[in-house]
């Protein structure tokens, strides 16, 4: 399941959840995407991993910061870093599983 939980000047959010046969979520990510400035700047952040059977999450934070190049389809990778969700990242992923699983009606 993945819904697109929010757009705009501010960026765009995509939320997704695997479920297994019987309707457990699984994993779960959470990607953001901004644009801005000129020449036009992506900074790319998420937090993914797996949903333990006990609740707890492991998973890890990303953020990849790219710079639009003139005549080119992709965008230049500038800098990618990686770390340990904080309970904070955690939490808000969690609620917006069990925000994206009421609109599905689960």
């Amino acid at each position: 399941m993945t819904v697109e939980l929010s757009a705009g000047a501010d960026g765009q959010r995509h939320v997704s959840v695997t479920l297994d046969a019987g309707g457990t979520p699984i994993s779960a990510g959470d990607w953001v995407l901004y644009c801005n400035g000129n020449p036009v700047q992506y900074v790319h952040e998420n937090v993914g991993g797996r949903i333990q059977p006990d609740g707890s999450f492991l998973g890890t934070r990303w953020r990849t910061v790219a710079v639009e190049v003139p005549g080119s389809d992709e965008p230049e990778t500038r800098e990618t870093v990686s770390s340990e969700p904080t309970p904070e990242d955690v939490a808000g992923l969690m609620r917006m599983v069990r925000e994206l699983l009421s609109r599905a009606g689960r």
